[in-house]
């Protein structure tokens, strides 16, 4: 009948933001500013706790507005301010263990204050940050925060994350630069390397 079943005010997790589980019909992972991430099943309008807020860190989000969790729905990245040194850091956040890992400090990398997002990557192998105004990405692993990637050369300009056809992540879209002007290009998240996906467009 394409009529509403039921309207939702939202999360009961004290803002910040939220997305659908990718695997769980029923339910957001909703993360708080206050860096707490939840369940909220917008059925039964039930918000369950799956990770505690941490001291220390505040105005946590996804992205903003443009990070995702991975394919999943075990791993998020919060962008958040930590209130030791107001420095803006990703911090790595295991949902389904209900732990937090490695933070990277995006101040001192020269990330921000131009960031304009961070996110796990589509398999939850990789942290990706990306840069506006000069369109540099920076990869990191999830698992060690070590960086592995620092991309400024064919630079993308809005770009997704993905699989390749042999299940390696990588992110996708359209560069500037030759010889891939105008093109789609996937690049690997661990080498960098890059597969011309369309030719010319």
């Amino acid at each position: 009948t394409y009529q509403p079943l039921f309207l939702r005010g939202g999360p009961a997790n004290g803002g910040g933001e939220w997305r659908m589980h990718p695997t769980l019909p029923d339910v957001v992972v909703a993360l708080g500013t206050n860096g707490s991430v939840s369940h909220w099943n917008v059925r039964t309008n039930v918000t369950t706790t799956k990770v505690p807020a941490v001291a220390g860190y505040t105005d946590n989000y996804l992205g903003p507005w443009e990070g995702n969790v991975s394919r999943d729905g075990r791993y998020l990245v919060a962008k958040a301010t930590r209130t030791s040194d107001n420095h803006v850091v990703a911090r790595v956040i295991d949902i389904d263990g209900g732990t937090t890992g490695p933070v990277i400090d995006l101040t001192a990398t020269g990330v921000f204050p131009n960031l304009d997002w961070v996110s796990i990557s589509a398999g939850g192998g990789y942290v990706v940050a990306y840069d506006g105004s000069s369109h540099r990405t920076r990869v990191w692993s999830r698992a060690t925060g070590a960086q592995v990637g620092d991309w400024r050369e064919y630079t993308f300009g809005h770009y997704d994350l993905g699989f390749d056809a042999a299940g390696n992540e990588t992110a996708f879209g359209a560069v500037g630069q030759a010889p891939y002007a105008h093109h789609y290009i996937a690049r690997r998240l661990d080498t960098g390397a890059i597969t011309d996906l369309t030719g010319a467009v």
